[in-house]
């Protein structure tokens, strides 16, 4: 399974990566739902194969699978001018990376960073809040993880027959996204693992516009 990561330099925030995603959309002048995830019928209800994100304050693009493709007209020299809401951006391909990732188990557990991660959605937020012990709700999120993880390998086409192990090693930072006119909870957390997974991959909801987006933060001796 191919993953396409392209950085971008520039300044973009949170805010304005739906404009982003909107611009890119329209560059790339692909008619392809797997850019935007919308269909004539309604949204594609399947794991986001295009994620727009802003990492460290500059834009980014990560393309998996299928999707990898529709970016092959992106080189290092490849130079844009974004419509960014009321602003044009001027930018240009700072890298390129791609990798070939297979789903590995691992003898030594992994330590992953997940950043503005929305786990919890409907009557989950509710059910969430109800509940009184720390250790009730850290492993309420450790089973969310866990579902989006396999959320990500569905729809990758990969069937994980071995058990997925996820333990929630801290939380960072609570707070809330506001998506058309929805307040979301958010969380930055840690989590430890048995599975290799790629950087910059998105879970939970909005991954598709940079929420949830993981990073590798170390190896964890054994």
């Amino acid at each position: 399974m191919k993953i396409k990561t392209i950085s971008f330099n520039g300044r973009l925030s949170q805010a304005e990566i739906p404009y982003f995603r909107a611009a890119i959309v329209k560059e790339v002048g692909e008619d392809s739902v797997l850019l935007h995830n919308h269909k004539d019928e309604g949204l594609r209800y399947s794991y986001p194969l295009v994620q727009y994100k802003c990492v460290d304050g500059r834009p980014m693009v990560t393309a998996i699978g299928d999707a990898v493709t529709l970016f092959d007209s992106f080189h290092a020299t490849t130079s844009l001018q974004l419509n960014i809401g009321n602003r044009q951006m001027d930018t240009m391909v700072l890298s390129i990376h791609e990798e070939d990732y297979e789903p590995v188990f691992t003898e030594s557990p992994i330590e992953y960073g997940v950043k503005r991660y929305i786990p919890l959605t409907g009557t989950n937020v509710s059910e969430f809040r109800h509940l009184i012990a720390f250790t009730d709700k850290v492993e309420m999120l450790e089973g969310k993880i866990v579902g989006n993880l396999l959320s990500f390998f569905k729809g990758l086409g990969v069937h994980i027959q071995d058990e997925l192990k996820v333990v929630i090693s801290d939380i960072t930072d609570r707070g809330v996204f506001r998506y058309k006119n929805v307040d979301f909870m958010t969380f930055n957390l840690q989590f430890v693992s048995n599975i290799l997974l790629p950087n910059n991959i998105g879970i939970g909801k909005s991954s598709s516009i940079g929420m949830g987006n993981i990073h590798l933060i170390r190896t964890i001796d054994a």
